[in-house]
């Protein structure tokens, strides 16, 4: 089974009751995991199960077994035996971006801005393109990892005013998007 997120570090966003929660989980490189809770860290091995079970198994001897399942839109589902919660992964770049932005949209649109400096590997979307929250807008460089940036909302793509190929710095405006029509 590939891996659905655990790729480099990865900020995930956790609903647990109505409450969001940030835990932050990195590979290691004899191939374990590191996870930090607010409260807490672990370091945990993953084992491949049939279909879509694995078991984790953490630095105390406890062993969990777990299904992962990508639900789209970025989101995972993750069932602890009987238990199950749906998780939004992403890499710290995307978060980041996601905290620059906020504050930042107004009811005339919204647009999207680099949160670190990199280079445009590709671009996927073009002006008059209808988006959801969650749509893949482009890939970027950043920190030797490419990311896939994703629209925060719904909106219709007003400008896109990067180039393939060509670096971007901090700050740097990637997309433009009106809101969309309600009224239909």
């Amino acid at each position: 089974m590939e891996k659905l997120f655990l790729e480099g570090t990865m900020i995930i966003r956790l609903s647990v009751d109505g409450q969001e929660v940030a835990v932050e989980v990195c590979e290691l490189p004899d191939g374990r995991f590191e996870v930090m809770f607010p409260e807490e860290r672990i370091i945990a091995e993953l084992r491949e199960g049939y279909g879509y079970t694995q078991s984790l198994i953490d630095d105390q001897g406890r062993q969990f077994e777990m299904t992962l399942r990508e639900e789209g839109n970025g989101n995972i589902r993750i069932g602890l035996g009987s238990e199950g919660m749906i998780v939004t992964a992403m890499t710290e770049l995307e978060y980041r971006a996601r905290q620059a932005r906020e504050g930042e949209e107004d009811r005339s649109g919204w647009e999207l801005k680099a949160s670190l400096p990199g280079k445009i590997k590709r671009i996927l979307v073009t002006p008059g393109d209808a988006v959801d929250g969650g749509t893949p807008l482009m890939i970027m460089e950043a920190m030797k990892m490419e990311n896939e940036i994703r629209a925060e909302r719904p909106g219709i793509i007003r400008t896109v005013p990067v180039e393939e190929g060509k670096a971007v710095e901090t700050g740097a405006v990637l997309v433009t998007a009106d809101p969309v029509d309600s009224t239909g």
